[in-house]
């Protein structure tokens, strides 16, 4: 009977534990501007953030940028390099020359193509259909 108890209380307790690392998995994403990115690299390093901004896909151009007029005059220093599996999809490049919102890795070593952006967005996927969540 004292064994079953112990059971109990240690199941209990390690089922409580993966509840909590659940929740620290799902709050691992950092939605923050893409202003703090590029003014702060090394506080994102690494981390998996979702961020706005203009949109390009294009070969060997695939990139956020703080807004449409820094994709228009190639201000790549005011955008992050996108790399990823999902940018070869249709849907992504419906997104094309559109301001949305993009998650990823931040890569701070990584600037893209010729070293031209201030960093790079890895493994990126668009969430919520590349809207913004409403509160």
């Amino acid at each position: 009977m004292k064994l079953q108890i112990l059971i109990c209380i240690l199941l209990g307790s390690f089922l409580s534990s993966c509840a909590k690392s659940t929740l620290v998995l799902s709050d691992e994403i950092h939605e923050v501007s893409l202003i703090s990115i590029l003014s702060n690299p090394e506080k994102y390093d690494g981390k998996y953030v979702m961020v706005a901004g203009f949109v390009r896909i294009a070969f060997e151009g695939n990139a956020i940028y703080f807004h449409r007029e820094d994709c228009v005059t190639e201000l790549t220093k005011n955008a992050l390099w996108l790399n990823g599996d999902f940018l070869n999809t249709v849907n992504a490049k419906q997104l094309d020359m559109k301001y949305t919102m993009i998650a990823g890795r931040f890569n701070a070593k990584n600037k893209g193509h010729m070293d031209l952006f201030s960093g790079a967005l890895e493994d990126v996927s668009i969430p919520n259909g590349g809207r913004r969540k409403m509160p």
